[in-house]
């Protein structure tokens, strides 16, 4: 410190005792220059030390009476201690000799306002302003004046011309977001102060006033971000951390919360507010971990639900897909869209000022939940039918695992689709029909495969010997009826009497015998059916065609065979369509009864 400046500071010092609070006329000071106690009087104001600044001040108006530089400076410094009415007396008395002098024409105007005198206060400010039609001080001063009258829209318009003259100051950026918060204009106000922490994120005061805004919001976990941002900056702010741990509160972050307030304990060990909070959440600690399980759960089980209903559409999409294109859209783009985004919307960090995560994860869980309540509806609307599914059930014959998919693959999937009961029964393994071997286990899950194609409510596969029927039938007759009895089938669909297969003419003649009775009897063509089958009943299986190819596709080991590839079974399909006036139809011999889409 220079010898002179510290030679003013100890006089000052020694001076101060025989000063009261700017209450008595100084006595000292006497040795002073004017500029000296000016000086004085500054370094008085940068220490905070504003009593003993207005004794200086007090001192060198002693010595100038009229100076109203020293008037001004003095009415700030009793207007900073509360003392309003002096400060407003001393500022008249400038203005009494100067009636346009501005920075008491703005100096009487703030404290007209902070001691809520609104109406003289926004005068002032006008006079003001007439004076200097740009003096961002005096506009911003404007502003909150009529904010603080609830003259919103009238403040917002003088920030305006506040924000034309100065686009980028921070001030007038915070004033204009604290005036459209207390306009309940949330997210115009956050575009403000967003705006300014941007343009200088170095200003705690900022983060604070965002804060405030998320947490008169609702938004604790925002809040507890700029708060966190906030004490950053300014980490002994008491006021700025009580509000941090009150937001980790509220957003259910009780690690933060509490280090937030041991902060304020090490600052203040008194401090009533951080004593009161530290005690909230010493109470809370024995539900921390349940509440922990179900945030986890919450996004698990919705990850879980979503991947449980792509797997569904996946597993069933031959018999879905085709049929309502919607079902593919979801099944394929929609659910794992959504299961990716919301994914991503639940590891973010959410540790951010802004709202957009916020926003990204409320929307992704509504979108979730609505898909999962619009497949829900789907699928009982699939399934409307399915109340009607009393009024018939269908047992499906065949001799070898590919027969009931080739013969009537199409009608059986028209079936389910009205809601019937569908079961399926082979007969054999087909294990002469496997090129490659005579195991009986991959022609069994071929079958198994394409009933679930199908999408049939029971299946059945027997292993009676390949080509050997013939001497099985009464074992064979037994089995039939049995499936008929335990399923209460009423409409059954077995090979045809005409087909040169000896397998298959013995599955007929064994069916024939165990659909005895009020049943109906359909007879379904094969590929080994003769020329003289004569067709009475014509199903119309255009929008089901792609289920039996799909169907028809699980048998690979007999992928070989021409007749199992789709142009042939869709050449068939065609010909029996053209036949009854259809698209794609299956063709069968309506042994006995009724048919079953008329009753």
């Amino acid at each position: 410190m220079k010898p002179a400046l510290w030679i003013v500071g100890m006089l000052g010092i020694l001076a101060a005792p025989a000063v009261h609070a700017g209450d008595s006329t100084p006595t000292s000071y006497v040795a002073l220059s004017l500029t000296d106690l000016r000086n004085l009087g500054e370094q008085k104001i940068t220490e905070g030390a504003h009593h003993e600044a207005i004794a200086v001040y007090r001192a060198a108006l002693s010595r100038q009476p009229d100076d109203p530089g020293i008037m001004i400076r003095l009415a700030d410094l009793y207007s900073w201690t509360g003392s309003f009415d002096r400060a407003i007396s001393m500022y008249r008395d400038v203005i009494d000799g100067d009636s346009v002098n501005l920075a008491a024409l703005k100096g009487i105007a703030q404290v007209m306002r902070w001691a809520s005198r609104y109406e003289e206060s926004q005068e002032m400010y006008e006079r003001a302003l007439r004076r200097e039609p740009e003096d961002l001080d005096a506009l911003t001063g404007h502003a909150l004046t009529l904010a603080y009258q609830r003259k919103m829209e009238q403040a917002l318009r003088v920030m305006e011309r506040a924000k034309r003259i100065s686009p980028r100051s921070t001030r007038n950026l915070a004033i204009m977001g604290d005036i459209l918060a207390w306009s309940d204009r949330f997210s115009e106000a956050e575009r403000q102060y967003l705006a300014a922490c941007e343009i200088d994120p170095s200003q705690p005061e900022l983060f604070r006033s965002l804060g405030d805004l998320y947490r008169w919001n609702g938004r604790f976990a925002s809040a507890a971000a700029a708060y966190t941002r906030a004490a950053e900056l300014d980490p002994k702010n008491v006021d700025g951390l009580i509000y941090l741990a009150e937001s980790a509160c509220g957003a259910d972050d009780e690690p933060a919360a509490e280090a937030a307030v041991k902060r304020v304990l090490s600052i203040a060990h008194d401090e009533p507010r951080a004593q009161a909070l530290l005690q909230k959440l010493q109470s809370l600690h024995g539900t921390t971990y349940a509440r922990i399980a179900l945030d986890v759960i919450k996004p698990v089980s919705t990850v879980v639900t979503i991947l449980a209903i792509t797997a569904y559409f996946r597993r069933h999409r031959e018999i879905i897909a085709r049929r309502h294109r919607r079902y593919y859209t979801l099944a394929y783009q929609i659910f794992p869209v959504l299961l990716v985004i919301y994914v991503l919307v639940v590891v973010v960090v959410r540790r951010s000022v802004s709202q957009h995560v916020q926003v990204m994860e409320e929307a992704a869980q509504f979108l979730t939940f609505a898909f999962l309540a619009g497949s829900f509806v789907s699928l009982v609307w699939v399934s409307r039918s399915q109340a009607k599914g009393n009024r018939r059930s269908v047992l499906a014959i065949g001799a070898h695992p590919d027969d009931i998919e080739l013969g009537c693959g199409g009608t059986l999937a028209r079936f389910r689709d009205a809601g019937y009961q569908v079961h399926g029964l082979v007969i054999t393994c087909g294990e002469e029909g496997n090129p490659h071997s005579h195991e009986r286990a991959d022609r069994r899950k071929e079958a198994e495969e394409g009933a679930r194609v199908l999408g049939l409510n029971g299946f059945w596969i027997y292993q009676f010997p390949d080509t050997m029927l013939e001497s099985q039938l009464t074992a064979i007759k037994d089995v039939i009826e049995g499936k008929i009895r335990d399923t209460g089938a009423d409409v059954i669909v077995t090979q045809s009497p005409h087909d040169i297969h000896q397998d298959h003419k013995t599955v007929f003649e064994a069916t024939k015998i165990a659909a005895r009775g009020d049943k109906t009897l359909l007879c379904y063509e094969d590929v080994s059916t003769e020329p003289d089958f004569a067709p009475n009943l014509f199903v119309d299986v255009t929008d089901f065609l792609e289920d039996k190819i799909a169907a028809v596709r699980s048998h690979r080991t007999q992928s070989h065979k021409s007749y199992m590839r789709s142009e042939t079974i869709r050449g068939r399909a065609a010909h029996r369509g053209l036949q009854s006036g259809l698209k794609y139809a299956e063709a069968f011999l309506l042994y006995k009864g009724v048919d079953p889409w008329m009753s």
